[in-house]
């Protein structure tokens, strides 16, 4: 990244009997210090370095205005006005509300914010270094996201539409109908950040030699087992029955295999299996109007949902999450978000700002599955009606969780499709760094 100017921090740590670690920094524009002889100080918020805003912004050349009484603070950007209020946890941003760390704070007459906002509102870049926070002006990064046109690309939806995280970068999204095609474009770099099913991120991580990474897993159920035929009620009412299933050797059919196995079903003697389907929805065109063999099969949300609204015969035998944590004792990682491990390495602070928007608007999609429709009607990859999207958000396990905490779960369940079949997981379990965090310098 071509470094044109550089503003530096000079952080002194001092010891203070308190919960809060606190600085001492001079501001610096290049080498002389923007305002003399005055120290400036920083504080942290749990494991948050905040920085009070009016010195920092000011220092870049960006107008800051302050209301007392409202306890908000104004910055005028280069491109739009940020707002800051003390005790909320997110600045809107034009007319879009951006996520923080941490809540903006007032101490001593002095408005703190998140330090990981300087990239967000000026588009500078900030790195800790031997005692120094340095703000280096920088281009605007773009990169590349991928997803897939189905419960991900739903649980992205206001994220997509957006389409903003912040000055310091610029997000292209790309929506696949097929999940397989994701892994050869992590690989030629044509894509940064990408949302695969689990045991694909666990195959990419082997083929990449360590290169791709888990970020963290945001999509914990999902799959059903459903039928229209009435007389259909256990797993042991499938002996003999067709399973239609779309996406050979994908997650469905994986972890249908690996519970029916778990019910003692054979999976050669007591069920035949047919596959030939070119997308979910004309798998669900042929259960809903009674042309599969058996009228036995597995989908996932929206796709079941869309069954359901199509036949009023068809209903859900089983649920993968429910059957997983009876069978296994573990949730169900599903989905998950992959990132380059050279990208993070050179943009923290851009990986950070995208999985705190995804995050909230995952929290967002939970309690707003009406709303998600609409955003959905926006995006023409996805092809689902607004009150089917509403009535799959409730049934589809929406829950971000850092590769970190969820690495257990995640252990578990790939060393179950490897044992039921190595090529399942890429040849071989993952080592432990598969397992990510977000770098942060400060």
């Amino acid at each position: 990244m071509k470094k044109r100017k550089v503003l530096i921090f000079t952080l002194i740590l001092s010891l203070l009997l308190s919960t809060q670690s606190a600085f001492a920094a001079e501001i610096y524009k290049g080498s002389s210090p923007i305002v003399k002889g005055k120290t400036v100080g920083t504080v942290k918020s749990g494991n948050v370095l905040m920085i009070p805003a009016k010195e920092v912004f000011t220092g870049l050349g960006l107008k800051v205005t302050y209301d007392t009484g409202a306890k908000k603070m104004t910055v005028k950007g280069k491109n739009r006005t940020f707002e800051f209020w003390s005790g909320k946890k997110y600045f809107k941003a034009g007319n879009m509300n951006l996520n923080m760390d941490a809540s903006a704070t007032v101490v001593k007459n002095v408005f703190y914010v998140p330090a990981h906002v300087i990239g967000q509102v000026s588009g500078y870049e900030a790195k800790m270094s031997g005692g120094k926070l340095t703000l280096t002006a920088a281009k605007q990064t773009a990169f590349n996201v991928g997803t897939i046109a189905g419960p991900t690309g739903i649980a992205m939806a206001k994220l997509m539409n957006e389409n903003y995280l912040g000055e310091q970068s610029k997000v292209n999204y790309t929506i696949e109908s097929n999940a397989q095609l994701l892994p050869a474009k992590l690989l030629k770099k044509e894509l940064d950040i990408a949302f695969v099913p689990t045991n694909m991120a666990s195959i990419v991580y082997n083929k990449s030699k360590g290169e791709v990474v888990l970020l963290s897993t945001n999509i914990w159920g999902l799959l059903s087992v459903v039928t229209t035929d009435p007389k259909i009620k256990t797993w042991n009412d499938l002996k003999g029955k067709q399973i239609d299933i779309f996406g050979q050797g994908a997650t469905p059919e994986i972890a249908f295999r690996s519970l029916a196995d778990s019910h003692n079903l054979d999976l050669k003697k007591d069920l035949s299996f047919k596959m030939a389907y070119d997308t979910p929805g004309t798998l669900v065109a042929a259960l809903a109007s009674g042309k599969t063999k058996d009228g036995v099969g597995v989908l996932a949300e929206p796709f079941t949902s869309m069954l359901l609204a199509k036949n009023k015969n068809a209903r859900i035998l089983a649920d993968f999450q429910t059957e997983w944590k009876k069978n296994y004792e573990s949730d169900f990682p599903m989905s998950s978000i992959v990132v380059r491990k050279e990208f993070l390495k050179e943009h923290p602070e851009i990986v950070s700002a995208f999985v705190r928007e995804f995050s909230n608007a995952l929290t967002y999609a939970n309690k707003n599955p009406k709303e998600i429709g609409k955003f959905v009607k926006t995006l023409p990859e996805l092809p689902f009606e607004s009150a089917i999207v509403a009535a799959s958000i409730p049934r589809s396990d929406f829950r971000y969780v850092s590769a970190t905490n969820a690495k257990k779960a995640v252990n578990k369940y790939l060393q179950i499709l490897y044992l039921f079949d190595k090529a399942t997981v890429g040849g071989k379990l993952p080592d432990k760094d598969f397992y990510t965090t977000i770098p942060v310098t400060y």
